[in-house]
């Protein structure tokens, strides 16, 4: 439980900085979620 708590905290934290950088949603949705949290969490 304790790992997906950390994987929710990183997303979350993750959408706060793309929202400060003003990346449009349309990029956010090609993005490809499993491989960059691999590698935020790392």
């Amino acid at each position: 439980q304790r790992e997906g708590n950390t994987r929710k905290r990183t997303f979350s934290l993750a959408l706060i900085d793309l929202e400060r950088e003003e990346i449009p949603m349309d990029n956010l949705l090609k993005i490809e979620y499993p491989s960059n949290w691999v590698i935020i969490n790392a």
